[in-house]
């Protein structure tokens, strides 16, 4: 067992130095067209948006886009690089996209609901969030996000119900 456990480590730790030098090849400017596969391409996105470098994952993101525009993944990065770049108009028509490709996708909807809060858009907000919730009652993010959008709509006390429920499961 221990040597299928050292084998398993050493090919985690191969794929994250590739990913941590895909990362830094992004930053430093180097041409996304060397990517090597497709796989690296939806890698990314979710990385560089998790660092920060919203600016880029968009850019990566939109490659996804490009070469697959089917693929609601693509658009979720996108979507949710551009709000977090401060652009969320055009990132939540990605959000949107990307639900109306896989409806029954959880982060898709909670994606789409997250970046309509950030937008302030909180009727449409609590309708996709809540949506989400169909998909996967017992989220504690959907329902922190969820009792957030209702306290925004002065519905305090239901608002702080779904943020003790959250916190419960949490």
């Amino acid at each position: 067992w221990s040597l299928l456990l050292m084998v398993g480590t050493v090919a985690l730790l191969s794929e994250v130095v590739y990913l941590l030098g895909r990362l830094w090849a992004a930053r430093l400017g180097v041409p996304s067209a060397i990517l090597p596969d497709a796989h690296w391409r939806f890698v990314l996105p979710n990385a560089l948006i998790a660092a920060g470098d919203f600016t880029t994952a968009v850019e990566i993101a939109g490659e996804v886009v490009d070469l697959q525009g089917t693929n609601p993944a693509g658009f979720d990065a996108r979507g949710r690089a551009l709000v977090g770049a401060g652009r969320a108009d055009e990132g939540l028509e990605d959000l949107r996209k990307a639900v109306e490709l896989a409806p029954q996708e959880f982060e898709y909807q909670l994606a789409y609901g997250i970046g309509l809060e950030k937008a302030a858009k909180v009727d449409e907000a609590a309708l996709t969030l809540r949506s989400a919730l169909k998909l996967k009652p017992d989220e504690p993010r959907a329902l922190m996000h969820l009792g957030i959008v209702r306290r925004a709509q002065f519905e305090v006390k239901e608002g702080v119900g779904y943020l003790m429920q959250a916190v419960r499961i949490d």
